[in-house]
């Protein structure tokens, strides 16, 4: 039991190590290059976003028919952008992608949709020029995809979480690359030394609202060019959220409420 406890500690130590993360790094490149030239239609349209997760593109499709705009930090390659796009074309899209390369490579796979909008800018300053320039965008309901993290990058998901849940009234959180507690198969990415985890954002959640967060209960793997990558999933500003029976199958709910007072 011993060795089992000093091997699991060792994996932690391992996954932290810059040696590991670049590996780990240039792996997930390669999935989702595969990913992005397979998640193509025979009509060139885009058939898959979300890792190519079925559960989860389902989930996000329930919370986007209710969705006035979608707002993405983290473009990469688009192709989440452009599913979106694809499958609800009447709702806004605004994403966001620092990055020279992957954002001219966005801006060319995203260029035969009208309703999409994407900036060469870091997330933080992105969300508060969409907010300041679109005030609407604060009192809708609005689904935000939170992916602006990978190697090399300064991490914001902290800023994110705390700009968005302090400065709009409701809308639904979607973290990629997620820790899911109990279940170690789904993977994750680190934010720094740090598991992307409840615990490092809780502290970033304005405390004046109620939130209910679902997390993946399902074994399958339905992407067929990645392995299970955890999520998390945040509703706010939506105190009476319950969530269909047909996703609920899937997924694990936990309502959470702080001190109002505070």
């Amino acid at each position: 039991m011993q060795q089992v406890g000093m091997f699991k500690e060792l994996k932690k130590i391992i996954k932290k190590t810059y040696f590991y993360q670049l590996v780990n790094e240039a792996s997930h490149r390669r999935a989702h290059k595969k990913w992005m030239h397979n998640s193509l239609c025979e009509d060139g349209l885009h058939e898959y976003g979300f890792h190519g997760d079925r559960y989860l593109m389902d989930l996000a499709d329930f919370f986007l028919s209710q969705s006035r705009a979608f707002v993405e930090t983290g473009a990469f390659s688009g192709t989440t952008t452009c599913y979106v796009a694809r499958k609800f074309p009447n709702i806004e899209i605004y994403s966001c992608e620092p990055h020279s390369v992957s954002f001219k490579h966005a801006v060319s796979q995203c260029k035969k949709y009208r309703n999409i909008d994407i900036s060469k800018t870091s997330s933080p300053k992105f969300l508060y020029e969409l907010i300041m320039s679109l005030p609407r965008i604060k009192s809708q309901f609005n689904t935000y995809f939170l992916d602006a993290h990978g190697f090399g990058f300064y991490c914001p998901l902290l800023d994110e979480v705390r700009f968005l849940t302090n400065n709009t009234n409701s809308g639904v959180l979607i973290i990629d690359d997620f820790k899911v507690p109990g279940r170690p198969e789904f993977g994750y990415d680190y934010c720094g030394e740090q598991e992307y985890s409840f615990d490092l954002i809780e502290s970033s959640l304005c405390k004046s609202k109620e939130y209910t967060i679902i997390y993946p209960a399902y074994t399958e793997r339905t992407s067929q060019w990645h392995p299970l990558r955890g999520a998390c999933v945040i509703v706010f500003g939506a105190d009476d959220f319950l969530l269909p029976e047909n996703l609920s199958r899937n997924f694990s709910v936990i309502k959470k409420a702080y001190n109002k007072n505070r």
